[in-house]
């Protein structure tokens, strides 16, 4: 009886330790194909006037507004931007990248924008003005299949949980017993 027991436990924990080992490497799988997915990366740097359109990959980005805004600690400047997908009119999102100069301190920061699905990720940076024309300069990025490596580390780790919560072999006590 016992021995049938401490038979069963082990082929378990054999069974739990192959699962998890499995998903590790279907994990491992999914981070390459993320990684891979960064030779397709798309960028492009322009600037935009009012009403103006950017396309880069399955995006359009229409300019539909340019905002400076005193907040006290920071001075903003926006470009409102909506995002279409593919050859319909679908709208997907809105974003609005800026950059934002704190007087007291000199500085300039910019606040990417970003929209992120399982097939890639756009990112949209406000670059700075063109002097000329006081039009923005925005510098858009494409990232196919980055949240890839995400789900694949997340599979992965996902993995090593199976791996290390599988049920205790028995111990050497009741192995002899």
């Amino acid at each position: 009886g016992k021995k049938r027991v401490a038979r069963g436990a082990c082929i378990d924990s054999r069974k739990s330790n192959r699962l998890g080992v499995s998903v590790i490497g279907f994990g491992i799988i999914v981070t390459i194909f993320g990684f891979v997915g960064t030779v397709f990366n798309k960028s492009i740097q322009q600037e935009i006037r009012f009403r103006e359109t950017v396309k880069i990959g399955q995006y359009r980005l229409v300019s539909q507004s340019f905002t400076q805004d005193n907040l006290g600690k920071f001075i903003s400047e926006c470009v409102l931007l909506d995002v279409y997908r593919g050859d319909g009119a679908k709208k997907v999102t809105q974003l609005c990248p800026e950059e934002r100069f704190y007087p007291a301190e000199e500085r300039v920061a910019n606040v990417p924008a970003s929209h992120s699905t399982l097939q890639n990720d756009l990112g949209v940076s406000y670059v700075g003005k063109n002097p000329k024309t006081g039009n923005p300069i925005i510098k858009v990025t494409v990232k196919p299949l980055a949240a890839w490596k995400w789900v694949g580390f997340g599979i992965v780790f996902l993995g090593i949980l199976v791996t290390l919560i599988s049920p205790a072999s028995p111990s050497l006590t009741q192995r002899r017993a």
